[in-house]
């Protein structure tokens, strides 16, 4: 299974700037003589500011007013009375890219529309659609009868810049408890530390998901390394038990169930080697054999705003074994431990993002 790089990834993530512009945008109605401004905000992997302003003067027939672009002006400091603004950010965040609008007239700020999916693409469209859709309304109410409906001007203007806003890195590391029913009646509970890496959303030229549909998206990939034992929570019995695989999981299908909360189905195959010592004998042997087994998982993310970077995850799944486990004393022969054809794993682990 291949996976990105991590020196490319790097390298992307480095040359990955801010995108930061403010807009100006003067009604075409003789009577709208109030200027309003946008002020846009997202990672480079977004759409630009010449774009996301071509998306707010696109209407429904697809036509734009680049003529507005090139011949519209003037000082938003210098408006007659208190100019509509409209706060437009789009970040990066673990479970995809979420994106928020917000106006304001003066010192009265409304609560913000906040729209999310795996990509920034459709989240920029969604945005330009509702202030366009605000900007429609302002210039229906405010219009008369005489007045003809042109597209709205616009013109770039300098304004001071934001604060950079941190760019989701690809990269993540963490660790957790681990448990199985590979050898009943005891489960095997033991320490798991993985290393992930998640794609870097990018525009996508189909049309956005509904953020609660689940839906195929890039994999997220993860390396797993883990050790349990039979002896961790209670008595191991006639014998103790050990099993020590690196596991590899890939995660193609998701859903987005709040903007800091995704769930996550992923396949996953293991390989390693477990270990079985007789306890309750005279003289006890120790046994090894190769292990290997694959499965699926269902694993759910919590990354809450106040823990910035952090995630907490809870997971678990079928496992299918590749071959049959079955341990026995010999002389006479007794038997210990045999393994069922299907059985179960969970986790509970936390996690980092690398800056």
């Amino acid at each position: 299974m291949a996976q990105p790089s991590l020196a490319s990834s790097l390298l992307g993530a480095t040359f990955t700037v801010l995108a930061v512009a403010a807009f100006l945008i003067v009604s075409a109605s003789a009577t709208a003589g109030a200027a309003v401004a946008i002020t846009y905000s997202a990672p480079a992997s977004c759409p630009s500011a010449a774009q996301f302003i071509g998306l707010v003067e696109t209407d429904e027939t697809g036509e734009t007013g680049e003529t507005g672009r090139k011949n519209g002006g003037g000082d938003p400091n210098n408006d007659g009375g208190a100019r509509p603004v409209f706060l437009v950010e789009i970040v990066n965040t673990p479970a995809g890219t979420e994106g928020r609008v917000r106006r304001q007239i003066g010192s009265q700020l409304t609560e913000p529309r906040v729209f999310s999916d795996a990509h920034c693409g459709p989240v920029a469209e969604a945005l330009a659609l509702t202030v366009r859709l605000s900007l429609a309304a302002e210039a229906e109410a405010t219009s008369k009868p005489a007045v003809v409906n042109k597209a709205p001007e616009a013109a770039l203007v300098r304004s001071s810049p934001r604060a950079p806003v941190a760019t989701a890195s690809p990269w993540a590391v963490g660790g957790g408890i681990t448990a199985s029913g590979l050898l009943p009646p005891q489960p095997l509970t033991g320490v798991a530390l993985f290393v992930e890496h998640r794609p870097v959303p990018s525009t996508p030229s189909s049309p956005p998901s509904p953020p609660s549909a689940l839906a195929l998206r890039a994999p997220e990939l993860r390396l797993t390394l883990s050790l349990a034992r039979n002896n961790v929570l209670r008595d191991p019995g006639s014998a103790e038990f050990s099993l020590l695989v690196a596991t590899v999981d890939a995660c193609p299908l998701g859903v987005n169930v709040a903007s800091h909360l995704g769930a996550r189905l992923c396949a996953f195959g293991e390989a390693g080697a477990i270990q079985g010592k007789g306890i309750t004998v005279d003289n006890p042997r120790t046994a090894r054999s190769f292990w290997s087994a694959g499965g699926l998982l269902a694993r759910l993310r919590l990354a809450p705003t106040s823990m910035s970077g952090t995630f907490l995850e809870i997971q678990g799944g079928a496992v299918l074994p590749l071959h049959q486990i079955d341990y026995f004393f010999e002389m006479p022969r007794i038997p210990v431990a045999a393994g069922p054809m299907v059985t179960w794993t969970a986790a509970l682990t936390t996690g980092l993002t690398i800056p």
